[in-house]
């Protein structure tokens, strides 16, 4: 046995960077071959949560829309012009009487003329409307009213909800079915 003081057991143990590196790089392309991220492989539902609700809102609509249209037939394009003009006047006048906005009032007019009826020597003018009421017993006035102006076709009105009254009915429902 040598039992010299000065000389010690050391054990010197050294590992190259490039080693460890290199042991690193291998592991993750290890990971990469068994998980493959890359493919689409994995269903959807491992990423996506749904959820499902139902709920049930009753409202009354809050618009009320009316399409009266009115046809003008004569021989004289320009009698067939006044007339539509004349009934246009008259029914906006009496609309705004019984308390509709003249900015709920929308027409249109369209025309043809001999050309079109082979059979008849006449031009044709339409009037169409669209007139639009915000409560129940002004639709029901608008109606009564337009009735007496003798349109052509059915005069029953369209019942809609506002722009802001349906987003309103979808935030509730939306609540009610999360909710749920």
């Amino acid at each position: 046995m040598d039992n010299n003081p000065q000389r010690s057991n050391k054990l010197n143990f050294s590992l190259d960077y490039r080693i460890i590196i290199f042991l690193l790089l291998a592991v993750i392309a290890g990971m990469l071959v068994v998980w493959k991220p890359w493919s689409g492989d994995e269903p959807s539902t491992d990423r996506t949560i749904t959820v499902t609700g139902e709920a049930t809102i009753k409202a009354e609509p809050d618009e009320y829309l009316f399409y009266p249209s009115y046809e003008f037939k004569s021989t004289s394009k320009e009698t067939a012009l006044s007339e539509q003009t004349a009934k246009n006047q008259e029914i906006i006048k009496g609309l705004k009487s019984i308390g509709v906005n003249e900015s709920d009032i929308k027409n249109h007019s369209s025309g043809y003329g001999a050309y079109w009826n082979n059979d008849d020597n006449t031009t044709t003018y339409t009037l169409q409307l669209t007139v639009t009421v915000s409560n129940k017993e002004l639709a029901q006035k608008v109606q009564d009213y337009l009735i007496s102006t003798n349109p052509q076709g059915q005069i029953t009105p369209q019942a809609n909800f506002s722009e802001s009254k349906r987003k309103d009915i979808e935030a509730q429902a939306r609540d009610l079915a999360t909710k749920d």
